[in-house]
């Protein structure tokens, strides 16, 4: 009995192991998530970074020299967010994504395409808006609408050089 204990504990932890790093990865959400509700705009741009003298020559090389890293239409589904529909684009377009808190009221973008939070200086990072307006919530807590456009860009100073209105 104590054999059998000593060899599945071990495997358990392992099993558990696996199953988080799946999880993690998204090999459990679903793909399909159903019929579109509609479409919304998508842009990710990152303009201000190339004009940054801070941004290192190594992360320049690798972003596009149109400042514009992906822009498209994409399939708006029930109780998508700014978040769920950017997880969605980057993964179609093969962009890296990565954030922080994977829960609906807390995620943080710290990096997309490559271009991260502080690489152009300690008020960089990525803001998004949507219809122009710039919010001051998680993407995850931002519901979207059939129609709707949203901006996620790059900024070198806390969104001031962007056109948003909060500090």
């Amino acid at each position: 009995m104590k054999k059998a204990i000593r060899i599945a504990l071990p495997l358990a932890a392992i099993l558990l192991v696996v199953l988080a790093i799946l999880w993690q990865n998204g090999a459990f959400s679903r793909d399909d998530p159903g019929s579109p509700a509609g479409t919304v705009k998508l842009v990710i741009r990152c303009d201000r970074a190339l004009d940054a003298p801070a941004l290192k020559e190594e992360i320049r090389a690798i972003l596009p020299e149109s400042g514009v890293m992906g822009a498209g239409e994409v399939p708006l589904y029930e109780n998508d967010t700014a978040f769920t529909l950017l997880t969605r684009f980057c993964k179609k377009q093969k962009l890296a994504l990565e954030y922080k808190g994977a829960t609906r009221y807390g995620v943080y973008v710290e990096g997309i395409g490559g271009l991260y939070e502080l690489d152009c200086g300690s008020e960089s990072g990525w803001m998004f808006s949507v219809n122009g307006d710039f919010v001051s919530k998680s993407a995850g807590d931002t519901p979207v609408s059939d129609g709707d456009e949203i901006l996620w860009t790059y900024t070198l100073d806390l969104g001031k050089d962007v056109g948003s209105r909060e500090p």
